[in-house]
């Protein structure tokens, strides 16, 4: 966790242009990120069967577009048996 004036410059985001807030949290625990997502109210509790789990509703409009796809060619991948 970085705190203060310079936490994006410490946590090393600010070349990326995010340079207001004031408090960056880094590489997080399970149960950090956890407990930060209950604490903001992010969403919702769920129990699985492994153990409870956070879920969100992401709204109508997430996701990629049915016509957004492209092919990527891998050097090794490909033949015609691919």
């Amino acid at each position: 966790t970085f705190t203060g004036s310079d936490a994006c410059e410490a946590a090393g985001i600010a070349g990326l242009g995010i340079t207001s807030p004031s408090t960056i949290y880094k590489n997080q625990t399970f149960e950090q990120l956890f407990q930060h997502e209950v604490a903001n109210n992010e969403g919702k509790i769920a129990s699985a069967e492994y153990g409870e789990t956070f879920t969100v509703d992401t709204g109508k409009f997430t996701g990629r577009s049915p016509k957004d796809k492209w092919i990527v060619k891998n050097i090794g991948s490909d033949s015609d048996a691919n």
